[in-house]
């Protein structure tokens, strides 16, 4: 009987226990779903990793015949892109970096005043090329200048085109001989960016009489009966060359003097 009364009055506490503790035990409950809810909402808002990118890179110095120059500093880089034209400066040894870069297709181009403009075309940060690391060499401006052109009649050659060009040229930086580039295109455009036909020349005399055949020109799609445009520019010992960023083939000269002679003409016989 005693027994009986023990486990009676066991189930009746059990029973108020049960009801007195039910609130906090949902309560308990519906906080840790609670919690549950905003781990998962959590980890299901991570933001994804930015779409962005760097270039860093290195730039050295060349003077005009190609020994390297110490001074580094202070060359502009600047990155062209679709939506976005960012610049820094190199850094006494030449380092330069671009962070937060958005993911796309770049131009770079390299300049300071003393020095010729290259440019690199078609840098591509994605996210499988987050960052690029590029290195460039500028040169020295040429200190020849051109002072005069001129074309002369015909070449001591048959079917060929003499030119006379004078020069004002360093002696010290040039004991020997001297270059200029001289350029051919069909328009009165002609450039050292915008020809047909191109050719280094070298000279010991001040002025100077070169010749061109005219099946040189004919080779490079010039026809008989065109009119055709040169332009001549003071060449450095050295020249630095970058591609064509219009088409990526050409090789451009970067340190020509920047003064240009006079345009002259002639009709391709």
């Amino acid at each position: 009987m005693a027994l009986l009364r023990s486990f009676t009055h066991a189930r009746f506490l059990f029973y108020f226990m049960l009801r007195a503790f039910r609130p906090a035990v949902v309560l308990a409950l519906a906080m840790g779903a609670l919690l549950t809810s905003c781990d998962a909402s959590t980890k299901d808002s991570d933001p994804a990793p930015a779409a962005v990118g760097a270039i860093s890179g290195m730039v050295t110095v060349q003077d005009e015949v190609g020994q390297p120059v110490a001074n580094k500093a202070g060359i502009t880089v600047t990155l062209e892109g679709s939506s976005t034209s960012v610049s820094t400066v190199t850094g006494a040894d030449g380092s330069f970096q671009l962070k937060n870069l958005p993911w796309g297709t770049y131009k770079i181009v390299y300049k300071r005043n003393d020095l010729g403009t290259i440019q690199e075309a078609s840098l591509v940060l994605n996210e499988q090329h987050r960052t690029l690391a590029r290195t460039a060499t500028l040169g020295q401006l040429a200190s020849t200048v051109v002072t005069s052109f001129s074309l002369g009649g015909d070449g001591p050659l048959s079917n060929s085109q003499a030119y006379t060009v004078g020069v004002n040229h360093n002696s010290a930086v040039y004991p020997d001989d001297y270059g200029f580039r001289i350029y051919m295109g069909a328009t009165a455009g002609v450039s050292s960016t915008n020809y047909q036909f191109t050719s280094l020349v070298y000279s010991n005399q001040n002025p100077t009489q070169f010749w061109f055949h005219y099946a040189d020109l004919l080779k490079r799609g010039f026809k008989s009966g065109d009119m055709v445009y040169l332009v001549v520019y003071g060449a450095p010992g050295r020249e630095v060359t970058y591609a064509d960023p219009a088409n990526g083939r050409a090789q451009l000269v970067s340190n020509l003097n920047p003064t240009p002679s006079a345009v002259r003409s002639f009709v391709l016989p």
